[in-house]
């Protein structure tokens, strides 16, 4: 009897021992502890069977109870019942609290908030996507085949990185002439001797070379020590992503500042990027853009500022504003991050040349493989423009041989979304994204989508449904273009709802072009003319109100029908049925579909559902 009782206690036994060393068992794993000592028991039955003793023999019995013990050691100290998740750390919901994130607390993050039981099997380290927290675990928690956001050398258990105190500048600069002279003048004058690193100029197949222009100016910026100027030099033009690349991986100071060859900071312009790559080793830094005038090299007076900008269903980026500070996807030329992240996500894709696209790219490496984006409202980058202005006009032309920079973003990062746009370059073509992809533990686009959800679909550019609008009373529908004209319903435009309705902060408040990124904007005597979306709805000329009967509401008029095309009346002088326009052949839109799947099958809405929406 003392035998199977001391079988029966030894579930008991190593549940103790294993909250001792802070492990507790799950339901199952109690389960198969007392079935282990169940089938103890009935070994010790059969062994004993026929026996006068009783019992088994002592040398039967003891290396039973050795088997037993060790079998149940090993599940109450495997990592299967550990109180977090398997092969990661236990967090916390105490330690996730969410804070205030429009523009006030930009600090790494924790995640997305408690995620639902039936996702517990998905490990998370911690979101750098996410809102932005008091602190984060960054002891690496595996997320399908990788760590998401990677592990960055110099990190702290407190989820910062150390104090960066140094900024490279890295300069890509192909025939820039004098204005590489100026833009190097003054990052040197204006960047304080402990913090600038150094001045990386990338001559991209410049004739003469760089730096010979360098060495016959009589500023000699090459030779003072305070500006700290680097030349490196490809024999031909390549374009910008490799001049940037082989600055990048040339530089080594803390922060890497990509800025083009014709900018003019003010003072101070590094400090909060300093400061924030401090904050989050893992993200970008854009500073505020402005406007370089060309008579002082300096920032004009009145200037503009522009920062934000969004990605496209068709690959490329449009502007818009808003006021949260994270940004969705960079512009291009004006950006920094710390060197060790430009490492770990191998800083941009080496198969690209000539010019554009590495924005997008660079973009989705930070958002859908751990980092984040904002920008620094405080450091000020004045920019040369390409206007009409001679002085501003393109002067190299390329060498290598070109490549289809939008068609490896496509192909790299849109997944099932490549099909509602054109353009994407085989499979095949982008297999060097593959290894970084797996090591940081990249999310597919639809996490983007959902991260920026207030832009992509309280903004319109994902509708759930597309439409023609067809005029009842003449049977016709409104065409885009040419703009204003009805015709055939046959091969009509389609449009849907698009842009934020700014007094309810949902969708809509204006008419989207579907397959573009133009809405109706300004109407003339030609009609409705497209111009870029305004997603955020500031925008007034965009401000088109489809009302419950039908009508659509521009101000006080609402627009109607005259031979073929259409014009603006009083919405008051409209007769019974003119001016009623019906949704014609409704449907789905497939990104909306795609979308749609997506979620169901990543459940992104369940697993952040704290997740900032902006």
């Amino acid at each position: 009897m003392l035998r199977q009782l001391f079988l029966l206690l030894l579930p008991s036994l190593m549940i103790m021992w294993g909250a001792i060393g802070g492990t507790y068992p799950s339901l199952g794993s109690i389960i198969v502890l007392y079935g282990l000592s169940l089938i103890g028991l009935v070994s010790e039955a059969l062994l004993a069977k026929n026996r006068k003793t009783g019992v088994s023999p002592l040398l039967h019995f003891l290396p039973l109870c050795v088997l037993i013990w060790t079998s149940q050691l090993l599940l109450t100290q495997g990592p299967s019942m550990t109180s977090g998740q398997f092969g990661g750390p236990f967090v916390s919901n105490s330690d996730r609290a969410d804070v205030d994130t429009r523009g006030k607390d930009l600090r790494p993050v924790l995640g997305g908030g408690k995620e639902a039981e039936a996702d517990k099997e998905d490990d998370m380290r911690g979101d750098a996507a996410s809102a932005p927290r008091t602190g984060r675990d960054l002891r690496p928690v595996h997320i399908d085949d990788g760590v998401f956001g990677g592990v960055l050398p110099d990190e702290t258990e407190s989820g910062q990185g150390r104090k960066m105190q140094t900024i490279s500048v890295v300069l890509p600069c192909a025939e820039e002439r004098q204005n590489a002279l100026e833009t190097v003048e003054r990052f040197c004058h204006r960047t304080p001797a402990d913090n600038l690193h150094e001045i990386i100029v990338v001559d991209d197949g410049s004739n003469p070379p760089l730096q010979t222009l360098f060495q016959s100016d009589t500023r000699r910026l090459d030779l003072d020590p305070q500006c700290k100027v680097r030349f490196l030099r490809h024999e031909l033009t390549t374009g910008l992503m490799a001049a940037k690349l082989t600055g990048g991986k040339f530089a080594t100071g803390d922060v890497l500042a990509f800025i083009d060859c014709h900018c003019a900071p003010q003072l101070n312009w590094h400090r909060e990027i300093l400061e924030q790559v401090s904050l989050n080793p893992r993200r970008m830094v854009v500073p505020a853009i402005t406007d370089l005038d060309l008579n002082t090299f300096d920032e004009k007076v009145n200037t503009a500022v522009n920062v934000k900008c969004y990605l496209t269903l068709d690959a490329n980026f449009k502007w818009f504003d808003d006021e949260s500070d994270f940004i969705p996807t960079i512009s291009g030329g004006l950006v920094a991050m710390g060197r060790s992240w430009f490492n770990l996500t191998g800083g941009f894709d080496e198969e690209m040349h000539g010019w554009g696209g590495e924005n997008l790219d660079q973009s989705l490496r930070a958002w859908l493989c751990g980092g984040d984006i904002v920008r620094a409202k405080s450091s000020r980058v004045a920019h040369m423009w390409r206007t009409g202005d001679a002085r501003t006009a393109i002067r190299y032309s390329m060498k290598a041989r070109a490549t289809n920079n939008r068609g490896r973003v496509i192909a790299a990062w849109y997944g099932p979304f490549a099909s509602v746009t054109r353009g994407a370059v085989d499979l095949d073509e982008v297999t060097n994204y593959d290894e970084f992809k797996k090591r940081l533990g990249c999310r597919p686009l639809s996490y983007f989508f959902y991260r920026f959800r207030k832009l992509y679909f309280e903004g319109g550019v994902i509708a759930d449904e597309v439409f023609k609008l067809k005029e009842v009373s003449t049977g016709s529908c409104l065409m885009a273009w040419p703009n204003g004209a009805l015709s055939s319903c046959t091969g009509g435009t389609e449009f849907q709802l698009g842009n934020v309705d700014s007094n309810t902060g949902k969708c809509c408040s204006g008419i989207r072009i579907h397959g573009t990124n133009d809405c109706l904007d300004y109407f003339d005597q030609q009609g409705p003319h497209p111009y870029s979306c305004d997603t955020m709805g500031r925008n007034q000329n965009q401000l088109y109100k489809i009302r419950k009967d039908g009508r659509i509401q521009k101000g006080s008029q609402c627009i109607a029908a005259q031979n073929h095309r259409v014009i603006l009346k009083s919405c008051a002088d409209l007769a019974e049925n003119e001016g009623v326009f019906e949704r014609f052949a409704p449907h789905p839109s497939q990104e909306f579909d795609i979308y749609q799947k997506e979620l169901q099958t990543y459940r992104w809405d369940k697993r952040f559902p704290n997740l900032p929406d902006d």
